[in-house]
């Protein structure tokens, strides 16, 4: 545990120098606040409301802009994790990029979204132990997602040498924090009376949109410190380890031999000339 918090706090060190991490994170932050100015606008000032007409500029609108800036980001993160598998050989990488893979299609194609409404028409009921049938749909379909994965990258964990091993759980710390949010955020939200939708007044209607925006944004935010880390591990392979793992083992076990014979060579022939 020690050993996991130094990481988390060199990972911060490191991203507080980081250019690009700051880049991704100006842009989620621009995205939340227009979302936010625009709620605003809506509830207290609704004369207005004719100056920002539609809803593409809302964070918790499918295929929004905030939703399509996530995605380049969580392609980044697939694309950085299978570069990683390519030159390191190590599977939990290509686990991992599979796993981006299916949070991007879940964002662009609502696939969880889609397991909810197969249960509620399944079951013909709205809720469940005080749980919306939705919201349970799409619990049971991400934990089932995660559990596969999950039992997957354990599989491969007493492989795993210890730089790895701290990468990939800070990854999957992070991904773990996206699921909170993504999903049990939202649970949280439909099964408390608090944030009932039939309940129309202002105050507590303003309250549920701050809390929507904290669970969507929260996602867009760690996905941008998810797409930084990984691509920060795949920068920061040494060069060896990338020659070793594209190189076929017979060229490198003849260079390797070159290197001894010559080496041999060059040390006679020294000897040879000496008086």
């Amino acid at each position: 545990m020690r050993l996991f918090r130094s990481n988390l706090h060199d990972m911060f060190r490191r991203g507080s120098r980081s250019l690009a991490l700051r880049a991704l994170l100006l842009g989620d932050l621009i995205l939340i606040s227009i979302s936010l100015g625009r709620e605003a606008v809506r509830l207290f000032i609704p004369e207005y409301t004719g100056l920002i007409t539609g809803s593409f500029f809302s964070i918790n609108i499918d295929n929004g802009l905030a939703e399509l800036f996530q995605y380049p980001k969580e392609a980044g993160a697939a694309i950085f994790a299978f570069l990683i598998w390519v030159r390191q050989r190590a599977l939990v990488w290509l686990i991992l990029s599979l796993l981006f893979a299916y949070l991007l299609a879940d964002d662009a194609f609502q696939i969880h979204e889609s397991s909810g409404r197969l249960l509620v028409s399944l079951l013909d009921s709205d809720r469940i132990a005080g749980i919306t049938t939705q919201d349970v749909g799409e619990l049971a379909a991400t934990c089932a997602v995660f559990a596969v994965f999950s039992i997957w990258i354990i599989g491969q964990w007493s492989r795993l040498d210890m730089n790895t091993q701290q990468a990939v759980s800070m990854v999957l710390a992070l991904v773990a924090l996206l699921a909170c949010l993504g999903v049990g955020l939202d649970v949280l939200m439909t099964s408390f009376w608090f944030f009932d939708e039939s309940q129309d007044q202002g105050w507590r209607h303003a309250f549920k949109e701050v809390v929507t925006h904290i669970e969507d944004g929260g996602e867009m935010l760690v996905v941008s410190v998810i797409v930084w880390f990984v691509g920060n591990v795949y920068v920061s392979l040494p060069a060896e380890q990338r020659y070793r793992a594209t190189a076929p083992a017979s060229s490198v076990n003849a260079a390797r031999g070159e290197d001894y014979r010559g080496s041999r060579r060059r040390a006679y022939g020294t000897a040879g000339r000496q008086p």
